[in-house]
């Protein structure tokens, strides 16, 4: 059965889903990696953030028109609220409007909030293994970043101190990056090179992001 509540949510829902099942379908992409997957769940995020209320308003409005155009009841309420100390009566009438409009805010609040919580998480797993996954920075980065290199290298073998030795890893890229320093059409053979290397943290990669997913 339809209702004014149902109808005004189905819009909401709509402009949500297909945001998010832009990003998810990036996120799902084989040749995904860490950075790219935090910079998309962060545009996705700010982009609810920051457009809140445009949502909010423009679902209110199409659901009323909806109503309006399939003749269906638009009640009018009131929700009992706790007493605030600066109130002096104990219920406040909302409007179907409005109590609608407290609806929305709060499923965008709720979904930002789990948002938050996969950013974070992701950000931490990239900042452990993304760098790995740049191929172009293992090979030609400057000389401040290769000290931000060995100090990644650092931190992962501090992390994983049983499987992963941080100083022979960095010592090893450096080795790399040696051999094929003198080679013809280095780009590509660098690639190439490096490939085996990343591909245990290719696979993390891909698994990680898939549980990311909303």
């Amino acid at each position: 059965m339809l209702s004014y509540d149902f109808l005004n949510l189905l819009g909401l829902w709509d402009k949500i889903f297909i945001h998010i099942d832009l990003v998810q379908k990036k996120l799902k992409d084989s040749t995904m990696n860490f950075e790219d997957a935090v910079m998309d769940l962060k545009a996705l995020r700010d982009h609810f953030s920051g457009a809140r209320e445009v949502l909010i308003s423009e679902s209110v409005e199409e659901g009323l028109s909806l109503c309006q155009e399939w003749e269906v009841e638009v009640e009018r309420r009131r929700r009992r609220k706790k007493r605030m100390s600066s109130e002096n009566s104990r219920d406040t009438g909302l409007t179907a409007k409005e109590e609608m409009e407290r609806v929305m805010k709060g499923t965008l609040d709720r979904l930002n909030r789990e948002m938050d919580d996969r950013f974070q998480r992701l950000h931490d797993t990239d900042s452990k293994f993304g760098f790995l996954l740049n191929v172009h920075g293992l090979c030609y980065c400057t000389v401040s970043k290769e000290l931000h290199m060995q100090e990644n290298c650092k931190k992962l073998g501090e992390f994983y101190s049983i499987d992963i030795d941080g100083q022979q890893l960095y010592e090893e890229i450096l080795d790399c990056r040696m051999q094929i320093s003198g080679r013809p059409n280095t780009r590509v053979v660098a690639k190439s090179f490096f490939l085996k290397s990343s591909q245990a943290s290719s696979h993390l990669t891909s698994s990680q992001v898939k549980s990311q997913v909303i």
